[in-house]
């Protein structure tokens, strides 16, 4: 299983704050910004799948099949963009 690494952790909280916050960093560089967004999920998406899974199982309808729906978007945008 993949884990972040505090460099990913900080990178991540930091688009998060600047996304929050308005920064003028996120209007000025979108490109770069997809292009981590893609790496990212490229990167992560099938632990994030696996703890979508695991929760799933663990909870009842109808969020499980919400979940569900989810996992099968995801599967679908891996393969396409990854």
């Amino acid at each position: 299983m993949a884990e972040l690494n505090q460099a990913d952790i900080d990178r991540l909280q930091s688009a998060i704050e600047a996304m929050l916050s308005g920064d003028a960093r996120t209007k000025e560089a979108p490109a770069a910004q997809l292009a981590d967004i893609k790496t990212f999920f490229c990167k992560y998406w099938e632990t994030v799948k696996k703890v979508l899974e695991f929760i799933a199982g663990k909870i009842g309808e109808p969020v499980a099949s919400v979940i569900r729906g989810l996992i099968a978007i995801g599967d679908t945008a891996h393969k396409l963009i990854c």
